[in-house]
């Protein structure tokens, strides 16, 4: 602290007036005042919510618990006229331009909060939640009764509507009629569904992983059926079916969950989910065993790799070329023959069947690979038609 001193020396009828600047540093304990400013300072409460969670859900309105913790350096006297202020809102944010309120009240409790200490209780707002708003906001202390240290740090939101989501999905069977598959939902939102019973699935088969997209044909559908309430955070699983063959070029089978929009959710965008239902052939591996001046022998090992079964191999074919590279029926390859599997075998989803054939004929000059392409005549329909062939190096 700076304290200026002004002195005046007198010589006969004359003064001089000299003005002089002092520094004298002065501690608070020397100085009442800021002692006790700097105490005020220091010492305040803080309120803030520290959990809230919503416990159940109506026409009428919300109920939820609470913490909130004093935070602060001071203690509060009494929480009792202390008061919370709901408002409903499309946002996060407190009290925001288009927010509906939604009731408030003091909390009406004579309860001291220590400094640290805090303090958990209920609510409720007030009225249905407006279409268009998700979120729950409300702000403690809303009538400004205890002078804090920080006032911008009072409030919180709840999502209040369900969402629900697939979780997981798998194809169990599959059948000219249909396709089966077993799912997985869950309600990622913040309050529960009553009941499950009317919330319905629909089926497409589509080109791409895109729910009803241009060209899709639709698959049947049906509501879940079962008097099953789901709660916020909970899952149920269960199993579904779609209608009729998988037509030619829709290799996915794409659904939604609540089609018929009975739940009111926070997220109406992530209800799809869509599944590979075609098998896709492809080599696993391959070894040539024997080279001859007539033949060039390999083993085999195909895999179904997509997710519906193959019902029979025995006509499934395969078909050889030598090759100058490693590109199966390239400008310039000899065909080497080929021949259907002629096993009744059926392949699972994932599962590998395992074989010998052989290439036909000596080797052209210049043709030092055998390249092979499993399903040649194009007997099974394949989400990926692409991948069917292999190259061996021949010794």
């Amino acid at each position: 602290m700076n304290r200026n001193g002004i002195y005046a020396f007198s010589f006969g009828l004359s003064s001089l007036l000299l003005q002089g600047c002092f520094e004298t540093p002065v501690s608070n304990a020397e100085d009442p005042v800021l002692a006790t400013a700097a105490a005020v300072a220091a010492a305040a409460p803080d309120l803030i919510f520290t959990s809230a969670a919503i416990t159940a859900a109506t026409a009428s309105g919300f109920n939820y618990s609470y913490t909130i913790k004093n935070q602060g350096t001071a203690g509060i006297a009494d929480l009792y006229n202390v008061s919370i202020q709901n408002f409903y809102s499309a946002n996060t944010v407190f009290n925001d331009a288009g927010d509906a309120p939604a009731g408030g009240s003091i909390l009406g409790v004579h309860v001291a909060l220590a400094a640290g200490a805090s303090y958990s209780g209920t609510f409720h707002s007030s009225g249905a939640l407006p279409a268009g708003m998700n979120y729950l906001t409300f702000k403690i202390d809303w009538g400004g009764i205890v002078a804090e240290s920080n006032e911008t740090n009072n409030t919180r939101a709840l999502l209040a509507r369900a969402d629900l989501r697939f979780t997981a999905a798998a194809v169990t069977g599959s059948s000219a009629s249909g396709v089966n598959y077993s799912y997985t939902i869950r309600n990622q939102g913040g309050v529960g569904i009553a009941d499950l019973y009317n919330v319905s699935i629909q089926n497409f088969y589509s080109a791409n992983t895109i729910f009803n997209d241009a060209g899709d044909i639709a698959a049947g559908g049906s509501i879940l059926g079962v008097h099953v309430a789901l709660a916020a955070g909970a899952s149920y699983s269960g199993t579904f079916h779609s209608s009729g063959a998988i037509p030619a070029g829709k290799p996915y089978l794409t659904f939604k969950i609540d089609w018929g929009d009975i739940v009111a959710e926070s997220n109406e965008s992530n209800n799809t989910y869509a599944l590979l239902v075609q098998p896709d052939l492809l080599f696993a591996s391959a070894v040539i065993t024997a080279h001859t001046a007539t033949q060039v022998k390999y083993n085999y090992t195909i895999k179904n790799n997509g997710t519906i079964a193959i019902a029979d191999l025995y006509n499934v074919s395969i078909q050889n070329f030598y090759s100058a590279n490693t590109v199966f029926n390239d400008a310039g390859d000899v065909a080497a023959g080929g021949s259907i599997l002629g096993v009744h075998v059926a392949l699972a989803a994932g599962a590998t069947y395992s074989g010998s054939f052989y290439g036909s004929g000596s080797v052209p000059a210049g043709m030092s690979y055998l390249t092979f392409k499993i399903d040649w005549g194009s007997i099974v329909a394949e989400s990926n038609e692409g991948n069917n062939t292999q190259a061996l190096a021949i010794p």
